[in-house]
């Protein structure tokens, strides 16, 4: 019979030693860069391995934490993609 302790038990394995922490930021950086490329979150929890509500979740953080002048870059790039479409015309009818 198991030993019982009265540890909790942690879901999802070392958070806290740096190499764990590099590799967290790094699967953040790509949950990221998939969708700002406009991929699903099915699609992203595929490449990365997770599920889509944590692949969701993690993009949504990463939000959360960047600066405002991050966030700035980001909303830019989003006007700069929706002026090139009205340029071309896309969604006039």
């Amino acid at each position: 019979m198991d030993q019982a302790t009265n540890e909790p038990k942690r879901a999802g394995g070392d958070h806290r030693t740096p190499g764990a922490k590099q590799e967290v930021a790094k699967r953040e950086q790509q949950i990221v860069a998939l969708r700002l490329r406009h991929h699903s979150f099915t699609a992203i929890g595929r490449v990365v391995g997770i599920s889509r509500q944590n692949a969701q979740k993690t993009y949504l953080r990463a939000l959360h934490r960047n600066t405002d002048a991050d966030i700035q870059t980001h909303h830019r790039g989003e006007l700069a993609e929706l002026e090139i479409e009205a340029a071309r015309g896309v969604g006039t009818g």
